[in-house]
């Protein structure tokens, strides 16, 4: 039964992804070259996350990792071993900037495309598939920040673009997190804490952008 779950949750974030790179694709204006590596970057970027959430697991159940290893490693995943793994691929995203492996903002807005209309499909999935009713909240949201995209996107910076949809869906799912029994992104429970970081990190994009142009 929890081979069955593990299989179906993964099927789940496979489509999720591809049909989220294929939007993309099709909707980004830049050359088809560039837009290969800003895939390319975040697919690693996706890959490492799911590397170190493998990694949180352990972190946080070391002293039964060292008597068992199988037993932690066949643990589900948690609220926890996401936010390890967040801060390792930040970390990791922030020594990529200086070495000059990726570039901040096509990097961020490809990673944000992708996450938002991953997102949506995964949430629809549940909604239809699994009948989780509690979705159709967090579907609404993803459903309005997807056509925010749509129609700005190309027409402002992506900085702008980036810092705009990250702050709003922080705010959303901040909102969320307090009516709501419960709010997930991919299946993880997540805290409101979390969210609030995500409003200061797209005020921070948005603000720095503003005072480029300002300075420009």
């Amino acid at each position: 039964m929890a081979a069955t779950s593990v299989l179906i949750s993964v099927t789940m974030l496979v489509i999720s992804f591809i049909i989220g790179v294929f939007v993309y694709f099709i909707t980004d204006y830049h050359v088809i070259k560039d837009k290969k590596k800003n895939i390319e970057d975040v697919f690693s970027f996706f890959v490492n996350f799911i590397i170190f959430i493998w990694v949180g697991k352990i972190i946080w159940n070391l002293e039964l990792f060292i008597s068992d290893p199988l037993a932690v490693l066949a643990y589900p995943s948690f609220s926890g071993a996401f936010y390890i793994a967040f801060i390792l691929s930040s970390i990791l995203v922030v020594w990529k900037l200086k070495k000059g492996v990726i570039t901040f903002e096509p990097f961020v807005h490809t990673l944000i495309t992708v996450f938002i209309f991953s997102s949506f499909i995964y949430e629809f999935i549940e909604l239809v598939w699994q009948d989780n009713l509690y979705t159709w909240r967090y579907l609404a949201l993803l459903f309005a920040l997807s056509m925010l995209y749509l129609i700005f996107s190309n027409q402002i910076s992506y900085n702008l673009m980036s810092g705009l949809v990250i702050l709003l869906w922080g705010l959303g799912q901040a909102i969320l997190s307090i009516t709501l029994p419960f709010t997930t992104v991919f299946g993880y429970l997540l805290d409101t804490w979390f969210f609030i970081v995500m409003i200061l990190l797209g005020m921070f994009i948005l603000f720095s952008e503003i005072r480029r142009k300002k300075v420009s």
